[in-house]
């Protein structure tokens, strides 16, 4: 059994009919790549990590809602999620800044997003048991930037690994690689595209954000070579290939200095670049 991406059966449809020949017509060509088929555990992974990402876009809105309810009175909300339940507590005891019918409605409101609240949690809980019950998910969360939700969700999208021949191909099937428009030597990259898993696509980015944040902190191999890449622009780190070593890497003068200032930071004079 072979399942085919349903943007490649649409190009072969003939005035919106024959769905069975355009189906035909696409499983005989040898450029179409099959989807791989899921199984039930991932099937269960996924369907988990839709109604979390589901809940969450339901919660954004409910604060954003409940902003836009007390701000029609002059109120400005506490920022971020987190302090919103005890800034909405508070603002509820205080009887003086809204009338008893916007109160009883901040009090619903109060209601229904601390019960979003739990059934998140209730679901980062389930994640978590299936990240430990799983060693492929604890294997990919020792890695910088992947914790228990992208790892559950990599399992749950991907799979098998093997299905790709590096990872290369891994980022380029979740258009995390940039567009290329090169031609007669000359190398132009464009930006990423929102095809593919964008929920997937999404975890990795923000995971690797927060593994920038705290590179500074490990004075090893892989937080210099990251260090190195972040401060000679993204299109220098696309061009080039991942170092072996620090010769190798033949970068500007702005970058070992920028180098031997950060082992400096940590106590290391000098600098081997």
């Amino acid at each position: 059994m072979r399942l085919i991406p349903t943007q490649y059966v649409r190009l072969f449809r003939r005035d919106g009919k024959n769905d069975a020949e355009a189906i035909c017509d696409a499983a005989g060509r040898p450029a179409i790549h099959s989807v791989a088929v899921k199984s039930a555990e991932q099937q269960l992974i996924q369907s988990v990590h839709r109604t979390r990402e589901r809940l969450i876009h339901k919660r954004t809105g409910k604060a954003n809602q409940i902003r836009s309810l007390v701000a029609e009175k002059g109120v400005m909300c506490a920022r971020g999620l987190a302090q919103l339940p005890r800034w909405l507590h508070e603002l509820i005891a205080y009887k003086d800044q809204l009338t008893p019918l916007l109160r009883s409605l901040a009090g619903l409101f109060l209601e229904q997003l601390m019960a979003l609240y739990k059934w998140i949690d209730d679901l980062d809980a389930k994640i978590l048991a299936l990240v430990k019950e799983a060693s492929v998910c604890r294997r990919l969360s020792r890695l910088p930037g992947i914790g228990p939700a992208t790892a559950a969700a990599i399992v749950g999208s991907i799979g098998n690994a093997h299905a790709f021949k590096n990872g290369r191909k891994f980022a380029a099937s979740l258009r995390l690689v940039p567009a290329q428009r090169s031609s007669g030597g000359r190398t132009l990259l464009l930006g990423i595209t929102k095809k593919g898993d964008t929920y997937l696509r999404k975890l990795l980015i923000q995971g690797a954000r927060a593994a920038l944040r705290v590179v500074g902190r490990h004075n090893d191999r892989h937080g210099l070579w990251i260090f190195s890449y972040s401060h000679e622009g993204a299109s220098m780190a696309l061009q080039s290939h991942r170092p072996t070593n620090w010769r190798e890497q033949s970068g500007t003068c702005r970058s070992k200095q920028s180098l031997s200032k950060w082992r400096g930071r940590h106590q290391r004079e000098g600098s081997n670049c």
